[in-house]
């Protein structure tokens, strides 16, 4: 078991080259199969404006662990 801490809720932090990465990959995946080149389209443009978020907002930060605490059953 285990509890989240009774904090205010913070956005999520997102790791956007992991992300632009993963999206790179299913958009050579679509762009060599017939049929998905509209999909193939989307996701570079996706990547495009991750890329550019990347220039605005500076050096990559890496997400950091979600704050829990384990605690014993019963609790």
């Amino acid at each position: 078991m285990f509890k989240l801490l009774d904090r205010a809720p913070v956005k999520p932090r997102i790791d956007l080259e992991t992300m632009r990465e993963t999206l790179h990959y299913i958009e050579s995946d679509c762009r060599e199969n017939a049929g998905l080149e509209r999909v193939a389209a989307a996701l570079s443009q996706a990547i495009e404006e991750i890329e550019r978020l990347e220039t605005l907002i500076g050096p990559k930060h890496k997400a950091e662990p979600f704050h829990a605490h384990f605690v014993p059953a019963g609790f």
